[in-house]
């Protein structure tokens, strides 16, 4: 790859010279492109009461010219709180700095509807949505005549795993994947392992100002949807239980920073739900460890004038619940620290030597704003783990 000022066509000539005589001269011609010419791109948006608009057809919206050597596919999922600019100088970094540790197939990215300021529970519910026109994507690059099929690769950003999660979780059994890579996931850990017990880990954010005490909403997440522990009959499992089995063996990767300030907030707005605005709420009748629909309620307040309220319920309402209602009482899959300690995933600390990400907030997307120097073992981890250092990718 040649990095130029502008697109266009001329030719790099190497003269070598001795005593002032050209002794040696070869030239070859150059087309430079826009980056954003490799760099394919599928885009999905949402209306103003934040209802995704899933398309009936997946296409493409950008004019590639780039001629990949192999059919392997990379996509890049972003976070919360994007530009349109900020997405797409991340994910042309992603491509650059991945082409540089010698990857040379395709390279993609989904721009989805997050908000570009605040409003975090609202693009947490909008990114569960885009889970089904991720689904969709990744199945049509997975049909048989796809030259793509087996050779699907993901990164996703913080809030952008939720994208990716959902989107797991709503295709059919069997291999979707070959490996997924999340990084600094604001994802609770409770709905891929019911197994952790990291709410004493948690009680640093709870009472802080007194606000807080204890969970104020079942394990809804963890035990997806009674909130119960132990119980015998289904459904009891975490939400996302089951999305180990759509990525190949052993391929499925978090990068995580136990000080990331980011996810530090992330927990600190799972711990103020629901919502906190009064619009969403939860009550309960008996017992805040357990949810049975019908006694117990999740509710949204439609009009605050005159109380008028619709209950949420699980199925149709569960991405409501999720991004507005129920807490986790685990901290986020990024935030977890442990190498093993989330079922299915392989742990890559990123406070370690030689990246040292700190709790400052730039260490959040550090790999896609700081120098390539800096950066390079993160990428180095990221091709290595894509299983794209072997011949046989």
């Amino acid at each position: 790859m040649f990095e130029g000022k502008s697109p266009g066509s001329g030719e790099l000539a190497l003269v070598l010279k001795i005593n002032n005589k050209e002794i040696y001269r070869k030239t070859i011609k150059l087309t430079l492109r826009d980056i954003s010419e490799f760099c394919r791109k599928w885009r999905v948006e949402a209306d103003n009461n934040d209802q995704v608009l899933i398309p009936s057809d997946i296409q493409e919206i950008n004019n590639v010219k780039y001629t990949p050597k192999t059919d392997d596919i990379i996509l890049y999922v972003h976070g919360w709180k994007m530009a349109d600019w900020e997405k797409k100088r991340y994910a042309e970094t992603m491509f650059k700095r991945l082409w540089w540790q010698g990857y040379k197939g395709h390279f993609g990215y989904l721009d989805w509807p997050t908000y570009t300021e605040g409003d975090f529970d609202k693009s947490d519910f909008r990114a569960y949505q885009t889970g089904e026109y991720l689904k969709r994507l990744i199945g049509k690059l997975n049909e048989p005549d796809s030259p793509h099929t087996g050779k699907i690769r993901i990164l996703a950003h913080s809030l952008g795993n939720e994208v990716v999660s959902e989107a797991l979780r709503l295709l059919p059994e069997g291999i979707h994947l070959r490996a997924y890579i999340a990084t600094q996931a604001a994802v609770s850990a409770h709905a891929y392992d019911n197994s952790l017990n990291d709410i004493d880990d948690m009680v640093r954010f709870r009472g802080l100002g007194g606000a807080i005490t204890g969970p104020t909403t079942p394990q809804v997440l963890a035990f997806y949807s009674t909130g119960i522990p132990g119980l015998p009959q289904q459904p009891n499992s975490s939400y996302y239980s089951k999305n180990i089995s759509k990525v190949a063996s052993g391929q499925m990767y978090r990068y995580y920073n136990t000080a990331d300030m980011a996810l530090g907030l992330w927990e600190w707005g799972n711990m103020v739900k629901p919502d906190g605005d009064g619009f969403f709420n939860y009550f309960y009748n008996g017992n805040v460890d357990e949810y049975l629909q019908g006694r117990d309620r999740f509710f949204k307040i439609e009009n605050p004038d005159d109380n008028t309220q619709r209950n949420l319920i699980f199925e149709q309402d569960r991405y409501e619940i999720f991004a507005f209602c129920a807490e986790s009482r685990a901290k986020a899959v990024g935030a977890i620290g442990g190498d093993n300690r989330i079922t299915g995933f392989n742990g890559f600390n990123l406070s370690d030597e030689p990246l040292n990400y700190d709790d400052l907030h730039y260490s959040h997307s550090r790999q896609f704003r700081s120098n390539i120097i800096a950066e390079w073992p993160f990428w180095f981890k990221v091709y290595n783990d894509f299983g794209l250092a072997t011949a046989n990718n």
